[in-house]
């Protein structure tokens, strides 16, 4: 592939013939990854970026030397993976994210989000800003179990509401290889935002649904998250399991809590974050009260 003005924000590494991450530099501190599967009668694009320079749809073309149709699904609503929708004519993302975040499909929302998550780097918000491209797209909804076939790769939509209300996993199913997942932002080995959960229930909820998704696929499994252009563990659900369930529990003595813009919109409101078995989750303070928490019934960390 010839050198071109792309190839600033966007990398690749290809893991076999038909799987590729491409990875978008838009933030000094992450990169986004965007899983590319290529079937016999469709390419399918998995999340798109922050939607830079026009270019993500180019470069996946020049990329694979193809004419095969490029279709994208994304697995959830935030404007680091629906960015860069608009290149493409087919375009999948599940019901309730299409409800929860019209502003992030306006320019305006994408720039007031960009500015927030950026802080005050004003050399990537100036460069990120010149470059951002409109998202118009209308979107074709998906919920669980939802199909999509690529010839001879088979994509199955699982719904993992938490990190959003329409977050999914994708299950990936190919002749070539064991079954791997795309797990988007429903867990990560790192930070897992879960703001979007309102209870102590839901919390618990969360945990199941992590439980059940590890039983059903088991600890061989490959899964890759928005943020790592590598494969996680299953582990790391179980391990984000636990964080939910030690929140609900109150186990939380330890807990930070502070005031936050960056993943809410704009909108200033207390958060609080959660460290167990060397991973974090970040959870609305309201569903707690931390100076009440004196402990409560722990698991072993």
């Amino acid at each position: 592939m010839n050198k071109s003005s792309h190839d600033f924000i966007f990398s690749n590494k290809k893991i076999s013939d038909h799987f590729y991450i491409v990875t978008e530099h838009c933030f000094r501190h992450k990169v986004s990854c965007i899983y590319v599967l290529v079937g016999a009668k469709k390419i399918l694009v998995v999340d798109t970026g922050l939607g830079l320079g026009r270019s993500l749809y180019q470069y996946v073309k020049e990329l694979l030397d193809t004419q095969l149709p490029l279709i994208c699904i994304c697995t959830h609503g935030h404007p680091d993976c629906i960015g860069g929708i608009g290149q493409f004519e087919e375009v999948y993302l599940h019901e309730k994210d299409i409800e929860a975040f019209p502003a992030f499909f306006t320019m305006q929302g994408r720039l007031k989000n960009l500015r927030l998550i950026e802080q005050n780097d004003n050399v990537m918000i100036d460069y990120n800003e010149e470059k951002l491209f409109p998202n118009d797209a209308i979107c074709t909804p998906v919920s669980d179990g939802t199909r999509l076939d690529l010839g001879d790769i088979y994509v199955k939509v699982i719904d993992m509401p938490g990190h959003t209300p329409g977050s999914i996993i994708l299950q990936v199913t190919a002749s070539e290889c064991k079954d791997f997942y795309l797990v988007g932002d429903c867990f990560n080995a790192d930070v897992t935002y879960l703001t979007s959960l309102n209870s102590r229930l839901d919390l618990l909820n969360y945990a199941a649904l992590l439980r059940r998704f590890y039983t059903d696929i088991g600890p061989e499994a490959n899964c890759y998250c928005s943020h790592m252009p590598c494969p996680l563990s299953p582990e790391i659900a179980l391990d984000v399991a636990t964080n939910c369930e030690e929140i609900a529990a109150s186990c939380i003595g330890g807990d930070i809590s502070f005031v936050s813009v960056k993943h809410t919109g704009g909108q200033a409101v207390p958060l609080s974050l959660h460290l167990c078995r060397n991973t974090k989750v970040i959870y609305s303070s309201k569903i707690i009260n931390t100076d009440n928490a004196e402990g409560g019934n722990c698991y072993e960390c």
